[in-house]
């Protein structure tokens, strides 16, 4: 599908060469050369090559290595090994591990324990006690939950309902209740209230209007009718417009040549026309490109 859409087959040639050339010596990915491997890095390339049907192309047994290299037993997964643990590297750690079938390598139940231990009285999640439960936080911890088949093991009630404490029923959602709307958060929302069963609680319809409104003249997306293009917002955006069923709304075609006038010769995606091709933004445009074409 994303060939026939988007990408030519010389285009995803060169998309895998220059993703298989960021696997380091110790089975991780980063950046460049100069940096050590990380665990974001590591995810953002294996959930592309997973798109891209190209996984069998670097060297699993050494990624896997990597990936338990930054386990703690006790506690969840670092991004760099020896660092803080924290749940978004949890998070992508369990995704990995799942899908090169290492997932026994892991005590499931000790990593359950930690995740749940970090929801608050108010139903969200945050780091420790005396920081406010945010959005993002409590989107980790609950995709970590749902791929370890753990989501029954919180208080799924109270988690709606601060959810829905950070909705502006005129626009998006916030990180923390009270603050400024954003498109990422709200993705992060909608996903999670689709998986509580619970998006009848927001107004759809306005939900829509406001992300449509974000569209600007060249196909791309914004934060504000302001400020220029992003692929970061274009992917956030179109995901929650692909998790309302509402893609069908919005521009697409001009959306795709947005998207392809941001690729780098290098064979990734940059944020914008011209800038340097980046990970996670290639991972947002490969899904991106096959959620609005679906």
């Amino acid at each position: 599908m994303i060939e026939d859409n988007f990408l030519t087959k010389d285009d995803i040639a060169k998309l895998v060469a220059w993703l298989r050339s960021l696997q380091r010596p110790d089975g991780g990915f980063s950046e460049n050369v100069s940096q050590p491997s990380r665990i974001d890095c590591s995810y953002y390339a294996v959930r592309s090559l997973i798109k891209l049907n190209a996984l069998d192309k670097i060297n699993r047994k050494e990624l896997i290595n990597f990936i338990m290299s930054a386990n703690y037993s006790d506690e969840g997964f670092s991004n760099i090994p020896d660092q803080k643990t924290h749940p978004q590297f949890t998070r992508y750690s369990i995704f990995v591990l799942k899908e090169l079938k290492s997932i026994y390598k892991i005590d499931i139940q000790k990593k359950i324990a930690w995740l749940r231990s970090f929801q608050r009285p108010d139903g969200g999640f945050s780091e420790n006690a005396s920081q406010p439960s945010h959005i993002c936080y409590t989107y980790y911890v609950v995709r970590s939950l749902i791929k370890l088949n753990a989501l029954d093991k919180i208080n799924k009630k109270e988690l709606i309902n601060f959810i829905m404490s950070a909705n502006y029923s005129d626009e998006g959602f916030s990180n923390i209740p009270g603050r400024k709307s954003h498109p990422q958060f709200t993705s992060y929302a909608i996903f999670m209230l689709k998986e509580l069963k619970s998006i009848y609680k927001i107004d759809i319809q306005k939900k829509i209007n406001w992300l449509r409104s974000l569209q600007r003249p060249d196909g791309g997306f914004s934060e504000s009718s302001e400020k220029l293009s992003y692929i970061s917002f274009t992917y956030y955006i179109v995901r929650c417009l692909f998790l309302l069923d509402a893609t069908g709304c919005i521009d697409k075609e001009k959306i795709i040549r947005f998207t392809l006038s941001a690729k780098h010769h290098a064979g990734g995606f940059g944020n914008q026309p011209g800038q340097k091709p980046d990970l996670l933004l290639t991972k947002h445009v490969i899904f991106l490109m096959e959620e609005i074409t679906m």
